[in-house]
Parts: structure tokens; C-alpha cells; sequence
């Protein structure tokens, strides 16, 4: 068994990019080969946040839940609005990726479009092998 976790997604600590794994010793040395040789240290500030993150108060854990919850189902809502986009609902993430290709445009011109007309930031779909579609964040701020 492998588990893998972090502080970016339970804490809101995204761009931290602060993880963990426990495993096997030797798979675990193995890794710790490759992650030297590919990565750089994390920031000792960001170490000292995320140590505060995990051994401090927790509540604020399902407090961040439930804001995510709340954003995603008010996302589902709005965007049942819109006729012919699609999105499956967001079940252990904070990202949705609605399918918005009834609207025949590529990801990049509507994520555009969104910008210049909205001033809403979206990442085009195509980033992510999935053109047609745009990556929205429904993390609490």
C-alpha cells in the first residue's frame, strides 16, 4: 500500500506544494532518490506553515469543507443556467471542468472571452488534455 497526501488541498495551502508518503522503506528510499534529483527544497517558511497547519486547531478543516461544498453546489446551480454545457459534479476536488464545446469555441478563445467580458479568470481546458472545456476554481478565499 501506498498513501500519498499533502497540506494543499485539506489546509487550502495550495502552491505550498508540501507532501508526504508512507510506503515500503525501500520503495520510500527509492523515491527519495528520484525526489532529490528532481525537485528543489521546500521554503522554510512553508515548512514552518505547514507544521502549524497539521499540529494546529483543526476546526478550521471542516470549516474550508464546507465552504468548498457550498461553492461547488452554488457552481452546479448556476451552471445548469447555461443551455448545452455539461459538467460532472466535483466530488474531492476544488477545481469543476464544464464542458462548454455547444458553444463551438476552443478553450483558449472562451477562456478569452471570459476575461475581457466577465474579468473572470478560467485556465483553458486544453492545458489539461481537454479541450472544449475550462478549468474553474471553487476554493475559499
Amino acid at each position: 500500500m501506498i498513501v500519498v497526501n499533502g497540506v494543499s488541498k485539506i489546509y487550502g495551502m495550495t502552491g505550498f506544494r508540501i507532501g508526504w508518503v508512507a510506503a515500503n522503506r525501500e520503495l520510500v528510499r527509492i523515491m527519495t532518490n528520484v525526489q532529490a534529483q528532481t525537485t528543489s527544497c521546500v521554503a522554510t517558511i512553508c515548512q514552518a506553515a505547514a507544521e502549524g497547519a497539521l499540529t494546529g486547531l483543526q476546526s478550521y478543516v471542516e470549516s474550508l469543507r464546507l465552504t468548498i461544498q457550498n461553492n461547488r453546489d452554488v457552481l452546479m446551480q448556476e451552471i445548469r443556467t447555461f443551455t448545452g454545457v455539461k459538467l460532472v459534479k466535483p466530488e474531492g476536488t476544488f477545481y469543476a471542468l464544464p464542458d462548454l464545446r455547444a458553444y463551438r469555441m476552443g478553450s483558449v478563445e472562451m477562456s478569452n472571452l471570459l476575461l475581457k467580458r466577465a474579468m473572470v479568470v478560467t485556465v483553458p481546458g486544453k492545458e489539461f488534455g481537454m479541450e472544449g472545456h475550462l478549468r474553474l476554481s471553487i476554493r475559499a478565499r
